[in-house]
């Protein structure tokens, strides 16, 4: 998995877990007016003015949302967990990606460097061996000249 594709799941999971978190806040705010419509009923039981009957059933209406609402917040929270978890190990996979790329990259830089010292090396015995061949030119040119002088004054004796 390339570091690109690690980065967009870091950035879905992140808009996930914020999605989660409004969710969240959502559902606080939904039990916290469930809460307040709970203590309005129980101020309306004791106050007498419906029947307890009707009452009753409006409370464990309410109680039963308000549980209902409660659980998804706890699902939510598991999700929200396993989100954060997955988080953190595609940011420790990235960390441990980024360690072995810097490894790589100084291996590589090694490796560089070492074929251009033997580079230059090559370029060294190159020079050496043109610088050679050139001598020996000149002592062949050298020979050949005086193997033509050799003849020559040979062929001028023998006459």
């Amino acid at each position: 998995m390339g570091r690109k594709a690690i980065r967009q799941q870091v950035r879905e999971k992140e808009a996930a877990l914020k999605h989660a978190e409004n969710a969240i806040k959502e559902l606080k705010t939904t039990v916290n007016a469930k809460n307040h419509e709970i203590k309005e009923l129980q101020n309306l039981l004791n106050s007498g003015d419906l029947s307890t009957k009707e009452l009753k059933e409006s409370l464990s209406i309410k109680t039963k949302d308000l549980e209902r609402k409660i659980g998804e917040n706890e699902k939510i929270k598991k999700q929200m967990q396993a989100k954060d978890e997955e988080f953190t190990t595609l940011l420790s996979v990235i960390s441990e990606k980024d360690k072995q790329n810097e490894k790589l990259n100084e291996a590589l830089k090694k490796k560089e460097q070492e074929f251009e010292d033997s580079i230059k090396d090559k370029d060294i015995q190159i020079g050496d061996i043109k610088a050679n061949l050139m001598d020996a030119e000149k002592e062949l040119q050298t020979i050949k000249s005086r193997t033509f002088w050799q003849r020559l004054k040979f062929c001028f004796h023998n006459v």
